[in-house]
Formats: structure tokens, sequence, C-alpha cells
């Protein structure tokens, strides 16, 4: 099958209730890999540093080598500041977007926050939208603003990505926690064709998703039909293909660990899983993978 056949199925299956392809991420430094001090990651500006320290961290990482610790100065609410990235959106601005981060606070005495604020060209103030992180738990944590909902203003240029620290009216002073990992992608809605579903007549299941260590696949197909699962990039290339599955109690199942075939282990993002039958019957289910 040609990437132009297999980008075309792609398309006809995710009609309604899906988005194409996530675009490249715009954060510059995401995983905080360089710095230009310890306590300034390159590319990112710190807000305030009367409100919140800043550190480079390597003991506690969720990828790469360094992440960014965030400690809180201040006494209970307001004074929200951490760390800020200017983003100069490409043309088309207009279009949806997913902000998303990993958090890691274990303690009662900080939160974590994700902001988005969108400028017009000359810098001016248009709107915000935020996602404040109060989960304490001691595990890297996903934090995201899902695009489903949230569209770019007509006359936004600018989105500033903000790392913020929140307290409530009896935090204290000193609460730390640790960031990886930032993105924020813009993706395009699939218009809506005649008003329908395409239904999962082959009841492909791709769990957990988003992913990221493994992701369980399983299907009910014919034997004598079934030809191979593939998983394919956002590009159309064909990442790794499964030809012998297991198959118990009518139904087939089996496994991805985001390597290819080659056993090097894929970059974070969307993929998708593509059934493929003798009867060229198809069903694809789009899948995150995160690292």
């Amino acid at each position: 099958m040609s990437k132009r056949s297999i980008i075309t199925i792609l398309g006809i299956a995710l009609l309604v209730g899906s988005i194409t392809p996530i675009f490249a991420n715009l954060v510059q430094n995401p995983s905080f890999e360089t710095w230009t001090s310890l306590t300034q990651p390159t590319v990112w500006r710190v807000e305030d540093t009367n409100y919140a320290r800043i550190y480079k961290e390597s003991t506690r990482v969720f990828s790469g080598t360094y992440a960014a610790k965030l400690q809180r100065l201040q006494v209970g609410t307001g004074n929200n500041k951490g760390l800020l990235q200017r983003i100069i959106l490409t043309s088309p601005t207009r279009g949806r977007y997913i902000a998303r981060c990993r958090f890691y606070d274990n303690t009662d005495s900080v939160s974590g926050g994700l902001t988005i604020t969108w400028r017009a060209a000359d810098s001016s103030f248009i709107s915000s939208w935020s996602t404040v992180y109060t989960t304490n738990q001691a595990t890297w944590q996903v934090v995201e603003r899902a695009a489903a909902t949230d569209t770019a203003p007509t006359n936004a240029a600018i989105a500033d990505f903000l790392l913020r620290t929140y307290g409530t009216s009896t935090t204290p002073a000193g609460g730390i926690f640790v960031v990886d990992s930032a993105s924020f992608e813009r993706v395009t809605a699939i218009e809506e064709q005649d008003g329908s579903n395409l239904k999962n007549v082959l009841h492909l299941e791709v769990t957990p998703n988003p992913f990221s260590t493994n992701v369980s696949i399983s299907f009910v197909v014919n034997p004598a039909s079934f030809k191979a699962v593939k998983i394919y990039d956002a590009a159309g290339n064909v990442v790794r293909t499964f030809s012998s599955p297991n198959y118990m109690n009518d139904s087939y199942k089996t496994s991805w660990d985001g390597h290819n075939e080659q056993g090097v282990l894929s970059a974070p993002g969307v993929y998708f899983v593509v059934l493929e039958t003798n009867s060229a019957r198809t069903q694809t289910v789009k899948t995150l993978f995160l690292r």
C-alpha cells in the first residue's frame, strides 16, 4: 500500500470526532535540555524572581537529562509567576491548539499551572486560558489544555506559554514542583461528512490512549481475513508491522511499546493504528504517544 493510499485511508477513517495529525511542537527547548545558567533555561524567560525561583534539575527528570524545578516564594494566593516562552504563531494562525506539560508535585505546599495567553501582532492582550495542576502524587502527571474546545482568537499572532506556581490562601512560601516535556501544537479539525460516523465494525480498540510505555491493541476479525496491523506516523510512514498477533476467544491482541522495526524508540506524537484485512477493509484508531 502506497503512502498516498494510507494517508487517504487515514483521512477517511477519521472523519468525525477526531483531528488530523498534530504538527511540530512550537515550543523551543521543550525538555529543558539547555540552560544559559543554572537558573535560566535557554529560550525560556523567568517571569519574576521575587515570586518564583527556577533551578536546573537533574535528579527528578521525566525525559532527557534535565528538567526545570520551580519554587514558589510568596505566601497565599496571587503572585503566580514562573517560566514563560513567547511563541510566534505560523500562518494560518487561526486553528485549534493543544498545550501540554509534565508536572511532578507530591506536596500540598504549591500547585502548578499551565496558561496560554493569546496576543495580537503588537503584543496586546486578547484573552487567556489556564489549567491548574492540583493532584499531589509522587508520579509524573500530564497536564494539558486540549484543543477540542479551545480555538485561537481570530487576530491572535502570539501565544505566551506559561508554566506557573499557584497557591491557596494558606499556601506557605517555599513549595517546589518540577516540570518537563512541554509542548504546544496546532491541530486541524476534520470536517464532518454526511453527518454520520464511520462505525468501528472490526472492534479495533487501543488502550490506554494516550500512552507512555505500552499500548494494547485488540480487534475482532475472521482469521481468514486478517492481514496485518500497522503503526503509521503522522507523515504516513510505516513504523511497525504486526503480522502474527495472539488469537484467543475469537479476538486478536497485541501491544506496541513505541519502538520501530529497528528497535529504536519513536519520537513522542500522534500515531495511527491501522488494521488491514484481505478484503481491503481497514479500521484506524489515532493514538498519542507521550514520553
